[in-house]
């Protein structure tokens, strides 16, 4: 038994290294063994303390830029590109998320060597569309800017992959543990003639009414841990869920209209951003309603077994395991409404109607 548990638990950790390495970016790690020497304890806590603070502070700066924008009453496509870029910060998803933050750090140096080379006056712009209490047109000042930018938008990517593996890598075990025990109720009093596909005609009742019994209690203990473990993730992700899918539609509207209408220097990091966006809200409503679809199998589950082999008592306890799987497993955006992919329909939709509007108000100004 102990060599088991080893051996499982080597596994989950192995499903989990791509989740850790990103963590690992921001000083953080669920899975590592806590740092022996004291500088490795230092370094840990402060890429941490740093990666936290930048980020506080590039969001503040990019909200400050907002609010100068809306009191400045800017042009609608002003007031776009500065949003889907502040939206770029909540965002992001591996291949397309790495890619991503590059090319919007290297672009800025790229259009300016670009008209360097063509002979055309230019000076190098930023990575974000943020505001500070300084000059930041100043030289030194500039360079500090352009590298606080850099880091803090890695920072931000890191943080949002990382979250979003450890809630789909979470999500995947639940789902991926429902199915074996649907697997487990089928088996329930059934012979080995019906597992394998061909059914006899007169099943036998299970010699052991008592070990039968048992084996149903089990398989509801399980179930019940992993409504737990549903439930835990559920509270612990239902705010991010939230945010989620309330920036989604905003996300890909904004970003739809800079790659259609504005700034054609910035349309491949637009379009990675974009791709981005739409595979985040994809993959969770994706893992949401896997978990949805396998929680509510566990009751049909439960009527494809040898219930009727069974006696009086394992036939009331199976009767409670249908009623409780009967009410499905939802991850939630804080309560408010379940997610599936019905939601992510919606989302698109969402984000069309958002984009036509705009259009129309950019093409009557």
């Amino acid at each position: 038994m102990p060599e088991t548990k080893d051996t499982s638990l080597q596994e989950i950790h192995k499903t989990l290294d791509l989740c850790n390495f990103c963590t690992r970016m921001i000083g953080l790690s669920f899975i590592d063994d806590s740092p022996a020497s004291v500088f490795a304890k230092i370094k840990t806590n402060s890429i941490f303390l740093i990666s936290a603070l930048s980020l506080t502070l590039l969001v503040v700066a990019e909200i400050a830029y907002v609010t100068s924008l809306i009191i400045r009453t800017a042009s609608v496509a002003e007031f776009v590109t500065s949003l889907h870029i502040v939206g770029y910060g909540s965002m992001r998803y591996a291949f397309f998320n790495v890619l991503g933050v590059i090319w919007y750090n290297i672009t800025p140096i790229l259009i300016h060597l670009y008209r360097k080379s063509r002979g055309l006056p230019s000076v190098m712009g930023y990575v974000w569309h943020a505001a500070y209490p300084f000059d930041k047109t100043k030289p030194i000042n500039h360079v500090f800017v352009y590298a606080f930018e850099c880091f803090a938008g890695s920072s931000s990517m890191w943080t949002m992959v990382s979250s979003d593996m450890i809630f789909t890598s979470m999500a995947s075990h639940i789902g991926l543990l429902l199915r074996v025990l649907q697997v487990k109720i089928r088996r329930l009093g059934v012979d080995a003639a019906e597992v394998d596909g061909s059914l006899a005609t007169d099943t036998p009742a299970p010699s052991d009414g008592v070990g039968y019994y048992q084996d149903i209690v089990k398989l509801i203990k399980i179930h019940q841990r992993l409504i737990s473990y549903s439930d835990d993730l559920e509270n612990t992700f239902s705010l991010v869920n939230l945010i989620n899918v309330m920036l989604s539609s905003v996300n890909i509207c904004c970003v739809m209209f800079v790659i259609v209408l504005l700034e054609p220097w910035m349309e491949m990091s637009n379009k990675f951003f974009l791709g981005a966006a739409l595979t985040q809200v994809g993959i969770l409503c994706w893992y949401a309603d896997e978990i949805y679809r396998a929680s509510v199998g566990v009751a049909d589950a439960v009527y494809a077994s040898g219930w009727y082999n069974g006696d009086v008592r394992a036939r009331r306890a199976l009767v409670v395991l249908i009623q409780r799987s009967q009410k499905p497993l939802y991850f939630t955006a804080l309560k408010f409404r379940p997610i599936t992919m019905t939601t992510y329909s919606s989302i698109i939709t969402t984000s069309y109607s958002y984009f036509t509007l705009l259009y129309t108000v950019y093409r009557s100004d």
